[in-house]
């Protein structure tokens, strides 16, 4: 914690950790609750249109919805997890620890996010190239230029895959 920059923020955002618990815990729920609103009328609307195909074309599709959800749910169980030990090391102010945590969630390596962006790597067959997060970059703008030339070897991988020629 020598860096002055870090010693320069402020202790903490006051929204979430000042008046009562309940508005706290509804304000952290609203999200989650819109998530499920937007979930349950994109099923309303799929079995709307699906049901115009026949009823062989709405039981397929009633028997992949739960199948679906369980994915989707583990899926937000490890993101939920990851969120919650980046969370509890921010407020640790142990940000060797949040960079290590962000990296492993998803690219399952040991190096901190601060060694491996701007490195190309393949998850599942998908090209990723991690970088800062924009929360990041408010509290350390001096990142913002490694940011930038993350998103101009986005953009050339993007310009030379054939789809997009």
């Amino acid at each position: 914690m020598s860096n002055p920059a870090r010693q320069a923020r402020r202790a903490f955002d006051p929204r979430l950790l000042e008046g009562s618990i309940p508005r706290s815990l509804f304000l952290l729920a609203v999200p989650i609750m819109g998530a499920n609103i937007l979930q349950v009328a994109y099923q309303v609307i799929d079995a709307f249109w699906v049901g115009r195909l026949g009823a062989d074309a709405v039981a397929a599709v009633s028997v992949t919805m739960p199948i679906m959800f369980v994915l989707i749910a583990a899926g937000m169980g490890f993101a939920i997890a990851g969120t919650t030990l980046i969370a509890q090391y921010t407020g640790a102010r142990d940000h060797d620890m949040v960079d290590h945590v962000a990296a492993q969630t998803l690219l399952k390596t040991e190096e901190p996010i601060s060694k491996i962006r701007g490195r190309l790597f393949d998850y599942r067959g998908v090209q990723l190239i991690p970088t800062f997060h924009p929360a990041y970059l408010l509290r350390n703008p001096s990142s913002k230029r490694d940011v930038w030339e993350d998103m101009k070897l986005v953009k050339s991988l993007l310009n030379s895959h054939p789809q997009n020629r």
